[in-house]
């Protein structure tokens, strides 16, 4: 072999290592920059990447959905619900880690991007029912500012059925959501009223991945239009308008 053949042989060695090694050196900077991000989940950038190297990537998420820091696993599943699709083949890796969270958040995290990837294993379903039915549906004051409820967590478990299930009982789940669109009942103050308006807010923000509920419309439209709406009702409520607009049946 002469010379010029090998230095192009070599080359080709080469390109093909860089190639396969590249984008899971980046996916890991990525991974690893999770710890520090503070209130914030990853930009679109990150999404992109992971999503057009999803092949080359997903060691890199499947580990992070056990990874020690809670802040990494809550963004690996972020970014695998925002991939969506696409990413189906990372359902029983985030169904195992569901399985064995303790972090409320996280698992609420989980269970959105179970529905996001479409991940309708029948094992998936049935978990998903037992854990609607187990959950407490009692608007509780929050304990701390930002912290979660059984009740918050059973909203976004029923938006997933509502996306997974195919079968009559989607109404069911789906009335359940639209239950925490109604005005709060005049009786509520102080804590009470907070811990509604919180459980509003994950209606609505789940209600966003929901296609096809357009019953929430109108209650919706309501709310944007309520004298005493909080200021994130302005920010929030027309984007899921327009994405629950957009997915009428013509």
């Amino acid at each position: 072999m002469t010379v010029g053949r090998i230095a192009i042989v070599l080359l080709i060695l080469l390109c093909g290592c860089d190639h396969t090694t590249a984008p899971s050196k980046t996916a890991q900077k990525y991974v690893d920059s999770w710890t520090e991000m503070g209130m914030w989940l990853p930009d679109k950038e990150q999404v992109a990447y992971f999503h057009s190297n999803l092949d080359a990537t997903r060691d890199q998420l499947i580990a992070a959905l056990s990874h020690a820091n809670a802040d990494v696993r809550q963004r690996a599943a972020y970014v695998i619900g925002e991939i969506g699709p696409d990413a189906r083949s990372l359902g029983p890796d985030l169904f195992s880690r569901l399985q064995a969270e303790r972090e409320r958040l996280i698992r609420i995290y989980l269970i959105n991007a179970l529905a996001a990837v479409k991940s309708d294993d029948a094992e998936v379903i049935s978990d998903l029912k037992s854990r609607f039915e187990s959950l407490d549906d009692t608007n509780v004051p929050p304990a701390l500012d930002h912290e979660y409820s059984d009740a918050d967590e059973k909203i976004n478990v029923a938006a997933a059925l509502y996306v997974l299930e195919q079968s009559q009982n989607r109404g069911h789940y789906l009335t359940f959501v639209l239950r925490w669109l109604q005005p709060p009942p005049a009786r509520l103050g102080g804590d009470e009223l907070k811990g509604y308006w919180e459980r509003r807010w994950v209606a609505v923000i789940s209600l966003e991945y929901m296609l096809g509920a357009t019953d929430a419309i109108p209650l919706l439209e309501a709310m944007r239009d309520e004298e005493n709406a909080k200021p994130w009702v302005a920010f929030h409520v027309p984007r899921v308008l327009d994405a629950l607009r957009a997915s009428r049946v013509p």
